[in-house]
């Protein structure tokens, strides 16, 4: 069986060998935020770690609507592959390069 915490970290090294600002959410005064925040180049992305097979909270599906809503970009994967795939989809498909 594979570890969310496990995913995480390999997800987490990804995303500060690409550049970004990376911090792992422990323990905030939200509930249901996601796991982990990355920033860079003015792009807020959240992303909520899971292992293959589980979904989100329903809690924690709210939570990402609503920053989405914001401005961020929030959503739950289970890979790196999953989290490289999601960001650059969903940045390419606004006309926007990649950070």
């Amino acid at each position: 069986m594979i570890l969310e915490s496990s995913i995480q970290s390999k997800i987490i090294k990804w995303l500060k060998s690409d550049g970004y600002f990376v911090t792992k959410l422990m323990g905030t005064s939200t509930n249901g935020i996601p796991d982990v925040l990355a920033i860079k180049n003015g792009k807020t992305i959240f992303v909520e770690v899971k292992r293959p097979g589980r979904k989100a909270e329903p809690l924690q599906d709210y939570r990402m609507k609503e920053l989405n809503m914001k401005g961020a970009l929030a959503f739950v994967a289970h890979s790196v592959e999953e989290t490289k795939s999601k960001i650059n989809k969903t940045i390419t498909s606004n006309g926007v390069q990649p950070p």
